[in-house]
Parts: C-alpha cells; structure tokens; sequence
C-alpha cells in the first residue's frame, strides 16, 4: 500500500472518530437536557429576590429534571412547569399548597386548610427570601432620618476603623424606627424619579443606586444634591415622584399600584457593646394591633429576659415568655429579634437562644400597623452595622392587578385536587402565577432549581453579586 493510501486511511479514521465522539457528545448533552439537567433563564422579576429577571440580563439557573421523576414536590420548592395557561411557556415559581389542600392567604402568610397558624418557612428557605430594607453603619447622619431618639441620648461617635451610635439611657428610653415597612420595594433599574433642580426643568432619571424603598438617595438630577428617601419622593406634594417599571424592558414604563400593606414580619440585626447595664435592652415590634416586645435584661437586675405579646389598643398582654439570656457588663457581640410566620425568636452571636410559635385566638384584625423601636432602660453602649430585613409579602387576588380569578383571600380559598399545586411568585405583588392561571397539574412540572450561576454584565447591584447559590 503506497504512502498516501495510508495517509488517506489514516484520515477517515480520525474523522470517523471525531464524528463519532461529536455524536456521542450531542447525545449525551440531549439525553441530559432531557432527563437530568438544563438551563432556564429567569425572564421576569416575579421571583425576586430569590431570581433576578431579565432586567439584569436574567439569572441563570440550573434544574434538576430528575428529582420529581422519583419524588413529588415539597411545600416552598422553586420548580418549572409548563404553564397551565397553554401558551407554551416555561414558568417558574414557589410551591405554596400541595395536593388535596384548601389554601389562603391572611396577613401575608400562607394558610392551609384554615389552620389558624400560617405555614411556617424552613430556615434555608426564610434566610433566602428575606428583603433588605437597612443597613447602617452610622458613617454618616443618615441614621437620623431613620431613627427618632425618645428619652435617650444617641450621637454618632467616631473611632478608627468607622462611627458607632452611642446610647445613654438612664430610665426608659428608646430608638423609633420612623419608615413605613410596606409591601413595596424597588431597586436600581426598575424605575425614574422625577425631580425639579436649579434649572428650573423636569427630567427624568434612573435610580442611582440599588435602593429598597426606605433607602435614602441623592437625587441624581445635574446641581441638585438634596437627599431624599423613596417613601418621600413618590407621597411628596412637588414635582418629584417615581415610576416603577412593570415591563421587564428597559426603558418601557407602566404604572404598577403600590400596596402599602404594612409588613409585620421583620428581622433586625446589629452589633451591640454594652458598658453597662443596670435595667435591659430590647426591641419592639408591631403587626396590625399587636405588638411583640423582647426584653434582655442585666444580670446585675435579678430579673429575667422575657417576651410579651400585647394587644397595642386594650393593652392587655396575651402571652409572656422567659427568653434564657441576660445582657451583662462589658458584653459586645452581634444580636437578633426576629417576628416572622409567628415564630418569635432571639439570636446571640448567631445562635438562636430563643425561638417560640405562638397561635394568637382569634388572629387579629388587618389594619395599618406596623412598626419598631429600640427599647432601652439603664444601659450605656454603642451600636453598630444595623441591619433591617422584612419577609416577602405573599397577596391575594384583591391586591395589585396581576391577580386572576383564582382567590386565595380569607373565607374564599383554593382547593386543589389530587394531583394539583398552588404556584406562586415570591414577588407576590408582581407575579402572574396561579391566582392568575389556576393550579399546575402534576404532568405538567418538569423539575426542582438546583443551582443559579453566575452571568457576565458590566454592572451588577452590590446585593445580587454573589450569585453563586443553591436555590432556597
């Protein structure tokens, strides 16, 4: 056989073994996509802050087509099905009722066959989903127009390495959290201000920075420098307001209705260091008419920590707890109350020390309160890295617009069938799921989120850069 025979032989053999291997290749990436895993690209904001939409180019995220082969979706699982609407999209959302369930939805929670207490979201789930609305460092005077100081003394104090709040609290005295916690949030690039600057003209601009709603910002617009936070430039009398987005394209605007729903369910976090203390140090925090008061008491005082759930009009108290910790002299360390699917709960350096459920009979009323303080007696220390948090606000199809005929209020709930589930967006306010569609049949879920990994944009908000993450 002469040379070039070989070579030419030579060459349809690797040829047939790259064509091979290619093949191999597109089969094994096919029967992956079919069966195991694939890659969805988040279109919407409706499950933010979980998912971030489009509007950042989309997270990215990895679904586990296997799990629901063998198993079949748990309460709070974030999966994908073909949408019931039969427009041929792929959608993805919540799981919040199972099959044979009545649900409902009160007070932002989500009930289930008129239970009295709502269900209850694991910790993984509830960390993931939590909505920051603070973060303060005292660098600045900032804290002022956020904190309103009632008998105490508290001054921004600074040191080498940043500011701390100094409080000074002989007698009862405490720090009133002054902005609405609502049902609403926006960040950058989901909506304009409008403001009037020196120039007499009115133009429009993009928020500056990633901002919840009680974010104080510098308006944007050229020679204006007034600060301002969200809550005041869309109740303001001027000509200042803000637009938020609804479609998911930048630059397309539609009014959304705000709900101003108060949230009741919050977490607060911050570094405390305690001089001294002869009395306790707490918190205060309100939902509709009730108001849960966590008091961590001195040593030095012979009493005990404890808990009081109050109704705030007749203000009899309707449950009293002790919490097993005591504040002491020369403590410094990071502490946490948290009111949240009526679990109450205390952290200390990032163990919980305390955590309770408590069903109050009957619940209370809807209505617009909503708050949180403070509270402090005999104490002198500094606090630090102030950190707020509310939890996601699920609505019924009387709020917002983006709801269908399927209602989940009080008194009208869903009953899902054997083989159906309730879908719905942690965006609740701006998700098109099963209030609006109906239930997600079984046949129709194609798998569990796994993973999101990360895209590549030239911007990226402070808060969604870690974007490597298991899905909650």
């Amino acid at each position: 056989m002469s040379e070039e025979k070989k070579k030419k032989k030579r060459l349809k053999k690797v040829l047939r073994e790259w064509a091979e291997s290619f093949s191999i290749a597109i089969l094994l990436a096919l029967g992956i996509k079919v069966f195991f895993f694939e890659i969805y690209k988040i279109p919407t904001s409706s499950m933010e802050p979980t998912l971030i939409g489009k509007l950042y180019g989309g997270d990215r995220i990895i679904v586990n087509k296997l799990k629901y082969r063998f198993n079949d979706p748990h309460r709070w699982d974030v999966f994908v099905f073909h949408s019931p609407a039969g427009d041929g999209k792929n959608l993805i959302k919540r799981v919040t009722g199972l099959p044979g369930e009545s649900i409902s939805v009160m007070h932002g929670d989500i009930f289930i066959n008129s239970e009295t207490l709502p269900e209850e979201k694991p910790p993984d789930v509830q960390e993931a989903v939590y909505i920051q609305t603070e973060e303060l460092t005292f660098s600045s005077d900032d804290w002022r127009y956020r904190f309103k100081p009632v008998n105490c003394a508290a001054e921004k104090v600074s040191r080498a390495d940043g500011d701390v709040l100094s409080i000074e609290c002989s007698g009862e005295g405490r720090l009133g959290y002054t902005r609405p916690i609502n049902n609403f949030y926006i960040r950058e690039g989901a909506g304009t201000i409008v403001c009037p600057h020196e120039f007499g003209n009115t133009e429009y601009y993009r928020i500056p920075e990633a901002s919840t709603l009680n974010s104080l910002i510098t308006c944007p617009a050229p020679g204006c420098s007034r600060k301002v936070d969200l809550f005041s430039l869309r109740n303001t009398s001027y000509a200042i307001q803000i637009r938020q987005e609804k479609s998911t394209v930048p630059g397309e605007y539609e009014p959304v209705p705000y709900d101003l729903t108060p949230v009741g369910d919050m977490k607060i976090v911050f570094d405390m260091y305690c001089r001294s203390c002869t009395g306790y140090a707490g918190c205060t925090m309100v939902e509709d008419n009730i108001e849960y008061v966590f008091i961590l008491v001195s040593k030095r005082s012979g009493q005990e920590s404890v808990l009081r759930i109050t109704n705030i009009y007749t203000k009899e108290v309707i449950v009293s707890d002790t919490i097993p910790f005591s504040m002491y002299e020369g403590f410094r360390g990071t502490v946490a109350f948290e009111n949240c699917d009526n679990r109450e709960s205390v952290y200390v350096n990032g163990v919980r020390v305390y955590s309770r459920v408590f069903g109050l009979f009957p619940p209370p009323p809807v209505s617009r309160e909503s708050g949180l303080a403070l509270v402090f007696q005999g104490f002198s220390g500094t606090l630090d890295n102030l950190k707020l948090f509310r939890d996601i606000y699920y609505t019924n199809n009387e709020n917002g617009n983006m709801q269908g005929e399927w209602g989940v209020s009080p008194g009208r709930p869903v009953r899902l069938g054997n083989d159906e589930y309730f879908a719905m967006g942690d965006n609740s306010a701006n998700s098109r799921d099963s209030r609006y569609f109906g239930p997600v049949k079984r046949d129709l879920i194609m798998g569990n989120g796994l993973m999101v990994f990360p895209w590549f944009k030239k911007y990226i908000p402070p808060e969604f850069t870690d974007r490597w993450k298991v899905v909650y």
